[in-house]
């Protein structure tokens, strides 16, 4: 590759050099040469087939000017096959129609005007969108006067009937196809130091071989339609010709929108499946957390109905009643509280229910199961369980039984004698002061 001087030498480099990193930085020499010598000679053949056409009449100029723009306007709308990376450009057709009708120079310019425009639709790089339509030139000219020398020679022997129009047409094409595609391969090939191998032609000759095979016959029947009718059948053909391609450019891009819509349609689908799936695993986690939470909680916990009714119990609740947490459930929580206490608590869940109130927090006693009395500070709120069709209600439940007693313990210490344990004066006054308003109520 030739070598890439930095911006103080760029002032050093000559016009060629310039040009050089310009248009081909990642050309090697042999790539260069290739590309100029065929991009000269693509240039030669076009002018010298300008030169050869300048002599011919009025009428073949005009019909070859019709058929080179025709093939330009071909080339410019391509019919994409769907589910294909393939594109085929109807230009071929009258390509190798203005072969047949008006030999290899007529063929050469609509063959490089279309690979022009071809290029510039499909390549940003200036090298391509050069050497493109010099390399169908050379092509062109090359398979064309070949084509032209067999009708000749065969035409010769008696053999030029229609049958052998259309093969060798078809032959043209395929031959047309291998050396445009033989001398485009070349270029990367040249630019790693490969040779070319038998993939390159291979590789790509299926759908695109086809397609050269099959414009080159419907060139063929039209050129014989021309021999017989004269040129008016020809150019009513024409028209038809140019609806059916447009019929099949808009079905084929209809299928193309329709296969689009029903990918996106696919991939939303399976964009709301896999965000489905994302929640179902985040709400499973979160399950399990709360699951975990709940059971190894070190307070007393429930889940309850709204009136009441426990639902789930956990491990603290039941050690906290003495009670194996299967006897638990579908009991109201009522039961667990001492009568003395059981009107407030249904009081609190009266309210929720009512929606008075969203929760509360209540210091009740308890029953254990023993007898005793349990004092819990509990806490009551609106719960929505993972997975749950319907809210409920979660109880927090702690064991407060030791800070009552010391209370108790305070109280009784402020109001009583510490040596005989009878009520001090303080209780006296208190007494009295209560026995003093009942009286004033009375």
């Amino acid at each position: 590759m030739s070598p890439q001087p930095g911006p103080a030498g760029d002032h050093a480099a000559s016009p060629w050099q310039r040009l050089h990193r310009a248009l081909m930085p990642d050309y090697n020499r042999k790539a260069t040469a290739y590309w100029w010598v065929v991009v000269c000679l693509g240039v030669a053949a076009v002018l010298g087939c300008m030169l050869s056409l300048a002599d011919e009449p009025n009428v073949v100029i005009v019909q070859v000017a019709v058929g080179v723009a025709v093939a330009l306007l071909a080339g410019i709308f391509p019919v994409r096959v769907p589910r294909s990376k393939n594109s085929y450009a109807a230009g071929e057709i009258f390509i190798f129609l203005l072969l047949l009708m008006h030999g290899p120079a007529a063929a050469t310019l609509a063959a490089a005007g279309e690979a022009a425009v071809g290029s510039v639709r499909t390549s940003k790089r200036w090298t391509s969108r050069i050497i493109s339509p010099a390399i169908a030139a050379l092509a062109m000219l090359t398979t064309g006067s070949i084509l032209h020398a067999a009708l000749a020679a065969l035409a010769a022997r008696g053999w030029g009937n229609a049958g052998v129009v259309v093969v060798v047409a078809m032959a043209c094409a395929m031959s047309y196809f291998v050396v445009i595609t033989l001398l485009l391969t070349a270029v990367p090939r040249l630019k790693r130091n490969e040779r070319i191998q038998p993939s390159d032609l291979f590789g790509v000759f299926g759908w695109v071989g086809i397609a050269y095979g099959a414009s080159a016959t419907v060139a063929a029947l039209l050129y014989l339609v021309y021999q017989q009718t004269g040129i008016g059948v020809l150019m009513g053909l024409l028209p038809l010709l140019a609806m059916l391609l447009a019929t099949l450019h808009y079905f084929f891009r209809q299928q193309e929108s329709d296969e689009a819509a029903r990918r996106a349609s696919g991939e939303a689908a399976e964009r709301e499946a896999a965000s489905a799936a994302r929640h179902m695993r985040e709400l499973e986690a979160s399950e399990r957390r709360f699951h975990s939470a709940f059971t190894h909680a070190s307070i007393g916990m429930a889940l309850l109905s709204f009136d009441g009714r426990v639902l789930q119990a956990n491990p603290a609740l039941a050690g906290l009643l003495g009670l194996p947490r299967d006897e638990l459930v579908q009991r109201p929580v009522q039961d667990f509280v001492i009568s003395e206490d059981r009107a407030r608590l249904a009081e609190r869940f009266s309210a929720i229910a009512r929606e008075v109130a969203q929760g509360f927090a209540l210091e009740l006693r308890c029953r254990h199961v023993d007898g005793s009395e349990v004092w819990v500070a509990s806490h009551c709120s609106f719960f929505s369980e993972p997975g749950a069709s319907s809210p409920c209600l979660i109880l927090q439940v702690q064991d407060i039984t030791a800070r009552r007693k010391a209370e108790e313990g305070l109280h009784h210490l402020a109001f009583h004698d510490s040596l005989t344990g009878l009520p001090n004066r303080r209780r006296f006054h208190e007494l009295l002061a209560v026995a003093v308003q009942r009286a004033q109520q009375v």
